[in-house]
């Protein structure tokens, strides 16, 4: 593959992939040429978005762009849009028995994450897949990891994940569970004051720079209401048995002035806790964060450990 080295500006470009005549994809990459800094095994990072956005949560501007991380270190980045957001094809209606993150990484193990590692994993020379995940992605990315570790045939090299924005105890659930103005039962939406704090916080613990909030309400789109009833229903009863499955890394990241979770060291420590045959574990609370990191004053510091972590992890 010819490395597709970003514009001036440093942004992913967008993709489409047509896995079969009932399975699209769609998303945004980068893959860079290799610099001074790219390690020897170069990781394919596949970055998942999170309820209520699309794979723009990491391709916010120039400024936010994981494109500016992977082409400093010169490892591709790939930003899908999960099934039933943006151009990616829709996993509904559920079966019966069925529940949304389970279906949905079903998806990602059996169809899209073989086609980027064949697309853009293999001609550009990298060693495994390492996802980076945000919040609603989380479970996902747990369930998608344990579904991994079951295959005897591995389709794909799933090497680490790196997981932050969900958590083991909730700090603030009202608003999520009944948010204002939520058009039921197909879709949520989030009235944009609420998104913005639930992105960044209040204005008072100073989490971000102002210019980031006019990017919250446009970047937004409805959220499948059977994401949601998975997360606060159905999650909680199979949850814990998909991270005992899970053998690979984890780096696990909470910010500290997360709107939906308790950040602290207990918590950290309990969640962790679910992945009993996890090789290795990582867990911190981001100083002065919100919980859209990517999108905070920290995100540079946590963009270069995500990526660095990845190196190591597949090297």
């Amino acid at each position: 593959m010819t490395p597709n080295t970003p514009a001036a500006g440093c942004l992913l470009d967008d993709f489409e992939l047509n896995l079969s005549p009932q399975i699209r994809i769609t998303g945004k990459y980068v893959t860079p040429p290799r610099t001074s800094l790219s390690p020897k095994s170069v990781p394919l990072l596949v970055g998942i978005h999170g309820g209520t956005l699309t794979s723009s949560y990491y391709n916010v501007d120039s400024d936010y762009s994981a494109a500016k991380f992977a082409t400093a270190f010169g490892i591709p980045f790939v930003a899908l849009d999960r099934p039933c957001y943006n151009g990616s094809t829709s996993i509904l209606p559920l079966e019966d028995g069925d529940s949304f993150f389970q279906k949905t990484a079903r998806r990602l193990d059996e169809d899209i994450l073989p086609a980027i590692w064949q697309k853009f994993g293999i001609p550009t020379g990298c060693t495994g897949i390492v996802t980076l995940n945000h919040s609603m992605a989380v479970p996902i990315a747990i369930v998608t990891a344990s579904l991994h570790a079951k295959r005897e045939e591995q389709l794909y090299p799933l090497r680490g994940m790196i997981i932050s924005g969900f958590g083991s105890q909730w700090a603030d659930p009202e608003e999520l569970r009944s948010p204002p103005g939520a058009q039921l039962p197909t879709e949520i939406e989030y009235p944009r004051d609420t998104k913005k704090k639930l992105m960044l916080s209040a204005n008072h613990f100073n989490t971000h720079d102002p210019e980031i909030e006019k990017y919250s309400d446009p970047l937004s789109v409805p959220m499948p209401v059977e994401e949601l009833l998975d997360l606060l229903v159905h999650w909680p009863t199979y949850g814990s048995d998909s991270a005992a499955e899970v053998v690979i890394p984890v780096m696990y990241a909470l910010g500290e002035h997360d709107f939906l979770w308790v950040a602290n060291r207990r918590t950290l420590n309990d969640f962790g806790a679910i992945f009993t045959k996890c090789q290795r574990f990582d867990a911190s609370v981001v100083l002065g964060a919100p919980h859209a990191i990517e999108w905070s004053k920290a995100r540079a510091g946590w963009y270069n450990r995500c990526f660095s972590w990845a190196m190591e992890i597949c090297s």
